[in-house]
């Protein structure tokens, strides 16, 4: 019987997020035909990307000196990575998010085997594409930039990603690949028990929803800004948020500011949060930095239309005025607009069918597992 070949799978955070989905589909979907590893730093516990891995029976290794800051410390996360790589002998590395694909690479420098592993590395939206100081975006531009040449392919989880590093020159054409995220068929809650476990009313109300974890990327000020706007204009209606993290204490101060302490609701982060989705009525994005969200897929799987900000790989989902309406990203009187003109136009049932349709056939989990499959050099 033939050795089954080995996949080391690397990520930056434990924490559960986009990226951490991807990685946990993709080590589920091949455990069957290769030898798996998925490695990452930081420790979320039991709503973590470990956690989960080891529930499924896939081997997880916790990168004790990895976080997502630059620091002194990953001196030693490179000389971490260095050893995992040796005591594993991967013949396939795939690298997700911008500082393991940093680290990563240059760790296989270092790492000589008689015969190199692959290198494939996933853009889950390029970094220096985000909202921070010119500098830190500078230096990812260059870091990403220098060491493109090490990686024999780069996926592209949007098209957007993909056209802007041929913009930037990143790299060449023919390294460079787009494969959107799929799903995979999933349960909701009855609409009942979902408001009722998210403390909601179930008088009938309209509900706007969104799932995200409180960063600065998700622009979540702005979809609490196109509440502000919807109360001030007569709408009756409440909106929850869905997860957690660094931007709550910020989130909570402005929605007391806005006087929406009866509108907005902060639920907190879910396990398996998408099961919640039939809680609402319309799911927004506010974003102003997106790949290609897994949660707006999960929007449209369960029937919603959506209201999405036009970054990333949102337009490459929602079809504006067929799915969904795009508006402009930071622009909270836009957003507002937008889930009026789907509540006026009544068009609601029309947008959520449509989306459900385009899911199924163009964003599937397994079509996203095969293709990654045969870009692999096996």
């Amino acid at each position: 019987m033939a050795t089954r070949k080995k996949i080391l799978y690397l990520i930056t955070q434990d924490h559960w997020g986009g990226a951490q989905r991807y990685v946990f589909d993709l080590a589920q979907g091949l455990k069957d035909d290769f030898e798996v590893v998925v490695a990452a730093g930081g420790d979320q516990g039991s709503l973590g990307l470990g956690q989960r891995l080891e529930a499924a029976g896939i081997r997880f290794y916790r990168l004790d000196h990895l976080d997502r800051s630059i620091s002194l410390k990953d001196f030693s996360a490179l000389a971490e990575l260095i050893r995992l790589m040796k005591e594993i002998g991967p013949d396939i590395i795939h690298l997700n998010s911008s500082k393991i694909s940093i680290l990563g690479s240059l760790a296989s420098l270092f790492y000589r085997p008689a015969k190199p592993p692959e290198l494939i590395y996933t853009v889950h939206g390029w970094v220096f594409n985000e909202p921070l100081p010119f500098f830190k975006r500078y230096f990812y531009f260059w870091a990403e930039k220098l060491t493109a040449p090490l990686k024999d392919k780069i996926i592209c989880v949007s098209d957007f990603d993909r056209r802007l590093a041929l913009e930037k020159k990143i790299a060449p054409p023919e390294r460079l690949t787009t494969i959107h995220n799929g799903l995979s068929p999933f349960a909701l809650l009855p609409k009942k028990a979902a408001l009722r476990e998210l403390g909601m009313a179930t008088d009938g109300r309209l509900i706007l929803g969104s799932i995200a974890n409180f960063y600065k990327t998700k622009g979540l000020e702005f979809f609490i800004g196109a509440a502000g706007k919807l109360k001030a204009a007569g709408l009756d209606f409440e909106a929850v948020i869905i997860g957690d993290g660094e931007e709550r204490s910020y989130l909570e101060r402005l929605i007391r500011t806005e006087g929406l302490e009866a509108e907005v609701i902060l639920a907190g982060a879910k396990k398996e949060a998408a099961r919640y989705l039939s809680a609402f009525d319309i799911y927004v994005s506010s974003s102003v930095k997106e790949g290609f969200s897994y949660s707006i897929l999960e929007a449209m799987a369960s029937g919603l239309p959506v209201v999405a900000t036009r970054v990333g790989g949102n337009p490459e989902m929602v079809e504006d005025g067929k799915t969904g309406l795009l508006a402009a990203p930071r622009d909270s009187g836009m957003l507002a607009e937008k889930i009026r003109e789907i509540i006026d136009k009544k068009l609601k049932d029309g947008f959520g069918a449509e989306a459900s349709g385009r899911v199924r056939s163009e964003f599937s989990l397994e079509k996203m597992i095969e293709r990654t499959k045969d870009l692999y050099r096996i």
